[in-house]
């Protein structure tokens, strides 16, 4: 196991763990539009430097579209570099607030 990094803002917190065979994203708390741009900006340091990277969802209690958005984006970028992501417990407020806006997170596991 690697250092952990944290990066947080308000009711925000994003954790990077790196194991020898992937890395885990853990994303904690509220995120909404007062702190997307912490989201955003903890995801795109994640350093994509192992095969399979997970994106642990189950601490987040809530998430709106720009916040989902940026998770797709998140999504996108790590299956554009051609790792595997897989997705761990979606709460189900976010996925409503996900499938509405038609961002559903079961389509981010590659």
């Amino acid at each position: 196991m690697n250092a952990t990094d944290r990066d947080a803002g308000a009711g925000l917190d994003v954790t990077t763990l790196r194991r020898s065979d992937a890395i885990w994203v853990d994303v904690t708390g509220e995120a909404d539009i007062s702190n997307v741009d912490v989201l955003r900006d903890a995801l795109a340091v994640v350093e994509l430097d192992r095969a399979t990277v997970h994106l642990e969802l189950s601490h987040l209690d809530f998430a709106d579209v720009a916040s989902i958005r940026a998770l797709g984006a998140f999504a996108d970028h790590v299956r554009d570099r051609g790792h595997r992501l897989v997705v761990h417990g979606t709460p189900p407020v976010v996925a409503k607030v996900a499938r509405i806006t038609g961002l559903d997170p079961t389509l981010w596991q590659a």
